[in-house]
């Protein structure tokens, strides 16, 4: 998150420097692995998609998927693969 525009960075009134991001929830290990994460007062899903690519950089897979999940609340899954370009087994 510190690479992206989700984290917001400040100090301290004794100049420390501090991060302040979503915080993290329940992780569901999948698969795929999904974490609910609750936004920070001003953020949205939008802002989230943006910045996919950074956060699936961040997390070391190809991409991840953002699904909101209620007022403040976004549930971010860790994914292998494109979902729309996954080759599907035809049932018999």
């Amino acid at each position: 998150m510190g690479n992206t525009e989700l984290a917001h960075h400040t100090t301290t009134a004794g100049r420390l420097p501090v991060m302040v991001a979503p915080q993290v929830h329940p992780v569901d290990p999948g698969p795929p692995v999904t974490l609910l994460e609750h936004m920070l007062p001003g953020q949205v899903a939008d802002d989230f998609e943006t910045n996919a690519h950074r956060l699936a950089a961040g997390m070391d897979v190809p991409m991840v998927g953002i699904t909101p999940c209620g007022h403040g609340w976004i549930e971010v899954a860790l994914l292998d693969h494109a979902p729309l370009t996954a080759v599907m087994p035809v049932a018999a």
